[in-house]
């Protein structure tokens, strides 16, 4: 394996933060009439772009007024109480990549607020380059466009890269680029990280079975 980096997505694959987001939008949805059910936020919401989202729940809306919930929830989320923490192992992975001198990318649908406020919170603020925002694209995730993108920036094939994925909309979307793809079982279950296309599925980054792989792909 020709690897060259690793690309992350961010809510629920480095930070916990998914119950924080359901939340938020529950709160913002009851406003409008709306009961939130868990397992349609997991299915149906968890890692798209929220425009995306609020969309299909909205079709009546204007994409202004979806903006303004849109902003009322993501406030609602930075509001949060709570202390922000990294999954296990992952600076052990960061540090490994470092070392074997591969990209760091990231591949997120959080809004640009979100990603500063989260990465400064975690102390990881300048890990990753590029970062590619998803709800910025004319396609967000599931479509593979956001991954394709930064394999363009990266200048790198698919087959040179190894993407991190906790959503199944995520998964989706790097699969479809054609990226191997590791579920982060955080927020979905395992069997349908592994259905919807990842070749390896970890409850975290210091799993033997993750690091069987990373050690198979270290160069010289």
């Amino acid at each position: 394996m020709d690897l060259r980096a690793l690309i992350f997505d961010m809510d629920g694959t480095l930070i916990h933060t998914d119950d924080l987001h359901f939340d938020a939008y529950a709160r913002v949805l009851a406003d409008e009439g709306v009961v939130l059910e868990r397992e349609f936020y997991n299915t149906q919401m968890s890692g798209r772009p929220n425009l995306d989202i609020l969309r299909d729940l909205f079709p009546e809306h204007t994409d202004e007024r979806r903006r303004e919930l849109m902003h009322r929830k993501e406030a609602a989320f930075r509001a949060s109480s709570g202390v922000w923490e990294t999954l296990p192992g992952l600076s052990d992975v960061l540090a490994w990549a470092e070392r074997q001198g591969l990209a760091r990318g990231l591949v997120t649908s959080a809004p640009r607020e979100n990603v500063a406020f989260l990465l400064q919170a975690v102390g990881l603020e300048g890990a990753f380059r590029p970062l590619v925002y998803a709800d910025e694209l004319p396609r967000g995730k599931p479509d593979p466009l956001p991954y394709l993108t930064v394999l363009d920036e990266l200048g790198l094939y698919p087959e040179q890269a190894l993407v991190f994925e906790d959503s199944l909309a995520g998964v989706a979307s790097a699969v479809g680029a054609g990226i191997s793809t590791v579920g982060v079982a955080t927020t979905q279950d395992e069997g349908a990280l592994a259905a919807a296309g990842a070749t390896l599925v970890i409850r975290d980054f210091s799993e033997a079975a993750l690091w069987e792989v990373l050690r198979a792909a270290e160069r010289g």
